[in-house]
């Protein structure tokens, strides 16, 4: 990873063209081949500072956002420090049980076993059956039940598996996917701890989908008059 710019957009753009500049600062920091789209950025952006403007956000600086508009074998998670235009990590995730190498449909429904999408904040960590994990609280309608779900963030291991760890590129290699999940967001193993310890404990985290219904009506997406609203918030914490 190179260095860094600590770059703001100036302040005289509008709160749609700042997005945009970031992204672009955002992917010329990035020293590796950035694969978060514009559009899901800003989405995701937009999300982040709706969610920090409602006081939803306990920590704020840090934002996860994860594509399972992408198919499994891209890198599909990344973690962004907004206040620094820095991509932390980008890395693997797996998806529940729908489609392999893309996710097909997402529920909030129990033993449906599919990957709830749309705003979260992550929660504490604990230790379970798949070893450190971290939980996490759906903000909205379609993810509200995830805790009660138990749809957590966990390394992507399971040793009945002739390639135990289902989130690898060994696994890409010999099955042209990656392995599911039971609904949980899956991640590589080795990236397991400090993935856990950046954005544990009140930070924001995104998941997009390919749902129409789903980005036409999440209050997170379309504050309907709060434009002006978060301009001025964003002004604000620069």
């Amino acid at each position: 990873m190179g260095t860094f710019k600590k770059i703001l957009p100036p302040k005289d753009l509008t709160f749609e063209e700042q997005i945009i500049q970031k992204y672009y600062i955002l992917k010329e920091n990035y020293s590796e081949k950035f694969t978060l789209k514009q559009e899901v950025f800003e989405k995701a952006i937009t999300a982040y500072y709706t969610a920090l403007n409602k006081g939803d956000v306990r920590k704020s600086g840090i934002l996860t956002i994860i594509d399972y508009s992408l198919p499994s074998t891209d890198d599909r998670f990344y973690i962004i420090d907004v206040e620094n235009n820095e991509v932390l990590y980008q890395g693997l995730v797996a998806h529940g049980k729908s489609g392999y190498k893309y996710m097909k449909e997402h529920s909030n429904v129990e033993n449906s076993f599919k990957t709830p999408i749309g705003f979260f904040i992550t929660g504490e960590e604990y230790s379970g059956k798949h070893g450190r994990s971290l939980r996490m609280d759906g903000l909205e309608p379609n993810n509200n039940n995830s805790r009660k779900r138990y749809i957590v963030l966990h390394e992507g291991v399971n040793p009945l598996l002739d390639i135990k760890n289902y989130v690898s590129k060994e696994y890409i290699d010999k099955y042209g996917y990656l392995g599911r999940s039971q609904g949980c967001f899956a991640i590589e193993p080795k990236d397991r701890d400090f993935i856990i310890d950046t954005i544990k404990e009140g930070t924001a985290f995104f998941v997009y989908f390919d749902d129409p219904t789903y980005l036409a009506n999440s209050e997170y997406l379309n504050e309907k008059g709060e434009t002006d609203k978060l301009n001025t918030f964003v002004e604000n914490i620069r």
